[in-house]
């Protein structure tokens, strides 16, 4: 995931994934939120963390916490992405 960590920042942040198995369809949910996100193939994802939502996260100062849900129903371990 890039950028790791994220900067501090209460701006909306793109950021990129990448992996293997990703499908056209998926979502991708950051503390449990679904946030804007593109797929642009099966190793690489995009997607928009919220200003709103980092800085939430910025408050309690605890890693984001990234899931990849599949369109087939599959999800990615979490992933903890720090500050």
């Amino acid at each position: 995931m890039a950028p790791n960590p994220i900067p501090r920042s209460t701006q909306d942040t793109a950021i990129t994934l990448t992996g293997s198995g990703y499908l056209n369809g998926l979502t991708v949910r950051v503390n449990n939120t679904a946030i804007p996100t593109q797929f642009v193939n099966a190793t690489t994802v995009q997607a928009t963390i919220p200003g709103a939502l980092l800085s939430t996260a910025l408050s309690t100062a605890q890693p984001l916490q990234v899931i990849v849900f599949n369109a087939d129903g599959s999800q990615s371990a979490p992933f903890a992405l720090p500050f």
